[in-house]
């Protein structure tokens, strides 16, 4: 059931997404295509309609880069918001599925998009801005780079890339869910829910900190100094996904206990 939700949550946001990436592609597309018309082989050509076409793409670009997140972020919370809490509520919770798995459907979702959107932008920036040789040369240079580690490093390396993934997703995990708990504890509330759910927001924040700084006092303590480098690196890197995982849960209960026990659809 969990893929079915997931599935009707991707149909869902996919039509203000798709259409967002693409617009975000062509722009870039014709903002490089409008730059490198300015150009000629003896200089810049002075151009004035050019030149106001030029600036009009690239504002254009600016202001899409950030529309992407923005937007990303907006409907993330948005779908949250009126799938569980608003009128479509009556229905969601009709279903046979737990709050567990609309919850985590929403985050799965969620984390799809984000990663779709950093990769879009990604895309959109080397359009922009490289050249056509760039590609093979990256890749040449990464490799050359993966060549000049210690022999026996090889493993530290994918197993370093691989805990930094996990940490990223974790990451946005903890960011999605944390917004997750914040709607869903202002919406307890009869009035003003969304001046609530900011509130509950700045909360969450002040606590996390405060939770975050005890926890590394005490990983501070732990004789990490004494191992090997390659082994602290690592020792680093699972702490701080420790961290990460932990305050998920803790997002993930609060969401999971406020949808249970104290939902509030009116």
């Amino acid at each position: 059931m969990l893929g079915k939700l997931i599935k009707y949550e991707l149909r869902a946001t996919r039509r203000t997404m798709l259409p967002l990436y693409a617009a975000l592609l062509v722009i870039a597309l014709l903002t490089r295509l409008s730059m490198s018309s300015l150009f000629v082989q003896n200089g810049m050509a002075h151009h004035g309609l050019l030149n106001f076409i030029a600036v009009a793409l690239g504002t254009a670009f600016g202001l899409l880069t950030f529309a992407v997140g923005f937007i990303t972020l907006f409907l993330m919370a948005q779908r949250f918001q009126k799938n569980l809490l608003g009128d479509e509520g009556y229905i969601s919770f009709t279903l046979p599925v737990t709050a567990s798995q609309n919850i985590a459907a929403k985050l799965i979702t969620s984390i799809v998009w984000f990663f779709s959107s950093f990769v879009v932008e990604i895309l959109a920036t080397i359009i922009l801005t490289a050249q056509m040789r760039f590609l093979p040369h990256f890749f040449s240079s990464l490799f050359d780079f993966f060549k000049t580690f210690p022999e026996g490093y090889a493993p530290h390396a994918v197993l370093w890339t691989v805990e930094g993934v996990l940490l990223v997703l974790s990451g946005m995990s903890l960011c999605i869910l944390m917004v997750y708990a914040s709607i869903a504890l202002g919406h307890c509330f009869q009035k003003h829910r969304i001046l609530m759910s900011l509130a509950a927001f700045l909360v969450l924040l002040m606590a996390s900190q405060l939770i975050g700084h005890l926890l590394a006092y005490l990983l501070s303590q732990l004789p990490i100094e004494a191992l090997e480098p390659v082994a602290s690196i690592h020792a680093g890197m699972f702490s701080l996904l420790f961290c990460c995982l932990l305050y998920c849960g803790i997002y993930f209960l609060i969401t999971k206990y406020t949808l249970t026990h104290h939902l509030n659809l009116e």
